[in-house]
């Protein structure tokens, strides 16, 4: 399996080394140039235009769609493979970085077209909750960071019903869960830093 995984990772290093690449932020007018890229090619696209803008109004929504309508499934491995790395620390911290909301939306693209099994949806919910967990452990504050990753969930899967929302409860929940204190119960509608 290691084995695998390691060709499947020089495979796609070898594919962003001669891959075409586009520009989409603020491009209103690429559909077909877009539709004529490889599948990884428009993912490397999708990911490096819009992963480090602050505030991209929603432009990757469109994009993610078009990828993920002409693909399908296929995208999942891409997703698996940046999910190794990806995080919430930098949503709206300085180096901005905002690579699970993307793929969050690829998710909701796929959710919506009935691509995602509920097996699917249970295991990239729990992907996205530890790695909001983790965010929560190390940076100690419900944030806008707690809300927006809850919402990126949301976009693909329905949460637990007894999962709290509000600074307060969601304070006790994660000091209860991770077994820690002193988290600072923030604003939920926090954005990006000055």
């Amino acid at each position: 399996m290691k084995k695998t995984y390691i060709v499947f990772l020089l495979f796609l290093l070898i594919m962003n080394i001669t891959a075409k690449e586009m520009q989409l932020y603020k491009n209103y007018t690429g559909e077909k140039e877009f539709s004529e890229l490889e599948l990884e090619e428009q993912y490397n696209s999708y990911m490096n235009s819009f992963r480090y803008i602050k505030d991209e109004r929603g432009q990757s929504v469109k994009w993610a769609r078009r990828m993920v309508k002409q693909y399908g499934r296929e995208v999942l491995p891409l997703i698996d493979v940046d999910l190794e790395v990806c995080n919430f620390d930098h949503e709206y911290r300085k180096p901005y970085d905002s690579g699970m909301g993307l793929i969050a939306y690829i998710l909701s693209a796929l959710n919506r077209l009935e691509l995602l099994t509920q097996k699917d949806k249970d295991y990239y919910q729990s992907i996205f909750l530890n790695k909001l967990e983790d965010y929560v452990l190390k940076f100690r504050i419900i944030d806008g960071t707690v809300r927006v990753a809850i919402k990126s969930t949301e976009f693909f899967s329905v949460l637990p019903e007894d999962f709290p929302y509000g600074s307060e409860p969601l304070k006790e929940y994660f000091e209860q869960k991770l077994g820690i204190s002193g988290i600072v119960a923030g604003n939920l509608n926090s954005y990006w830093e000055d």
